[in-house]
């Protein structure tokens, strides 16, 4: 069990297209896991949870939450590796690692200001729509209001970043360089697979396929997940 976390708009669907030609590993489309896993955790100052010893009760829970994520994959794949990819997973890592301890994280990175262009692109191509109709007026304005704390789909991310980066480098994260990937694909991918602790293949980056197809309509202008059929920049 691993997982990707990635900045938006920073090749995270390329880097699950491309982990997925591997023949061991299922590379996920946006999972709900990390979600099932929270939700469940709400429960946890349960009357029936405060009553018995904490800390069997604690092993309980992450049994609960291993079994789960188990039995989840076993529907989807009968592959061997898992890469589960969530946005989320970089702030709730220690979450991850209390579950999975031998879990590697891949995490996409990328110049703010290519992310900020590539929302802009999105913007410009979606005139009127209810989506863009609300945002600032002004290049400059728009940018500022991506990048402030909170914001979706770029500022919540740079919260989970710096706080993540508070406490220091982790071995158990690599952060992929977005233009580094598009430069080389082979050998990064060579390096990404080594992290994972999965024999290196070599990827053919001139036929980039989905693994696991999802409906992008779910996820606004601002989500979507399509591909080219090569690795090449835009």
């Amino acid at each position: 069990m691993h997982v990707n976390s990635s900045f938006p708009r920073s090749g995270s669907e390329l880097m699950q297209a491309l982990l997925g030609q591997h023949p061991r590993v299922y590379a996920s489309a946006t999972s709900p896991l990390l979600e099932y896993w929270f939700a469940a955790s709400k429960n946890l100052n349960l009357p029936e949870v405060k009553s018995q010893d904490e800390q069997k009760m604690k092993e309980a829970f992450k049994s609960f939450c291993r079994s789960g994520g188990v039995g989840y994959y076993q529907e989807l794949t009968n592959k061997d590796v898992i890469v589960d990819k969530s946005r989320g997973w970089i702030e709730y890592a220690d979450f991850l690692w209390d579950i999975f301890p031998d879990a590697k994280i891949v995490s996409m990175v990328r110049s703010i200001d290519d992310i900020v262009n590539s929302l802009e692109r999105v913007y410009r191509a979606n005139p009127m729509h209810p989506e863009t109709d609300g945002l600032p007026k002004t290049p400059e304005q728009r940018a500022a209001f991506w990048c402030q704390s909170g914001s979706l789909p770029l500022g919540l991310a740079l919260d989970r970043f710096k706080g993540r980066a508070a406490r220091g480098d982790d071995p158990r994260i690599l952060h992929v360089d977005y233009d580094l990937l598009i430069q080389n694909p082979i050998e990064v991918m060579k390096q990404t697979f080594e992290h994972l602790n999965i024999e290196p293949i070599e990827i053919d980056p001139n036929n980039v396929v989905k693994s696991a197809e999802e409906d992008d309509s779910h996820y606004g202008i601002f989500g979507s997940h399509q591909l080219r059929s090569t690795v090449g920049k835009r």
